[in-house]
Parts: C-alpha cells; structure tokens; sequence
C-alpha cells in the first residue's frame, strides 16, 4: 500500500480508494484476488462480487484482457472512523471469456461514478461498501 494511502485522514482515504481500484485492475489481469480479499470486508456486496466474478472465471479458464479502470478525482467525506469516497473512473472497453471454450465479449468502458464507504480499524483501510451510482 502506498504512503500517501496510510493514516486515517480523508485525503489518505482518497488514496486508499485510487490503491483498491489498482487491485481491482490487478484481480481483473490475473485471478489473484488475495490482496483485493485483504483489503475489502466481509460484509461488503460489491467486493464480494467482484471477487467472485475474478476468481471463478479464472478458475474456469476465462479470462479478462485490456479491461483497465483509471480513477479520477476521488472526493472524501469522514465521519469519525468512516469516510465515504466518490470517484469517477474511466474504464477501458478490454474483452473478456468467463468461461474456457465461450467465446470472447467485448467490455463496455465509459466513465462510472462509484461510491466507496471505508472503515479505519487497527491503523488501516478496509473496503465495506462498494457501489455504482446512479446516473442523473
């Protein structure tokens, strides 16, 4: 983990976020969910499904490819031992096979807004809710 992404201040949050969606573009190019598993809580739905999502098409001999997530100016909001972060990404179209034999899928990229909600425990981050939003 970087520095700049250790402490508890909101612009640390900021950074943890730009560093979760690196391993997130990591998981995507490998299957290797473990350092995005470490870094997300058990109850958080949305990182559960994309650990999911990696891991199993991987498992299954899938793959994703070109599918690169670049975060764009995260926003912090802290509220004691929380802090909520909005950021947009841009997101490559890249391709992907979730399973071996089916045939390849292009991605659809454009820009997302997305909500992260962070808790600090223990001197660190950790993901516990993970959300698009809605488009206005």
């Amino acid at each position: 983990m970087p520095d700049n992404a250790k402490g508890n201040s909101p612009e640390a949050a900021a950074h943890f976020v730009e560093y979760y969606i690196e391993l997130l573009n990591y998981a995507s190019a490998t299957g290797d969910v473990e350092p995005l598993e470490s870094r997300s809580a058990n109850s958080c739905k949305g990182c559960s499904n994309y650990i999911k999502l990696y891991r199993e098409t991987y498992e299954n001999g899938g793959y994703f490819k070109d599918s690169v997530w670049t975060p764009r100016a995260p926003v912090p909001y802290k509220q004691g031992s929380k802090c909520t972060v909005l950021v947009s990404i841009h997101a490559t179209d890249g391709a992907y096979v979730l399973r071996k034999g089916k045939p390849e899928q292009k991605g659809r990229g454009g820009i997302y807004a997305l909500r992260f909600e962070l808790h600090y425990r223990d001197g660190d981050w950790k993901v516990s809710v993970f959300e698009r939003q809605a488009e206005t």
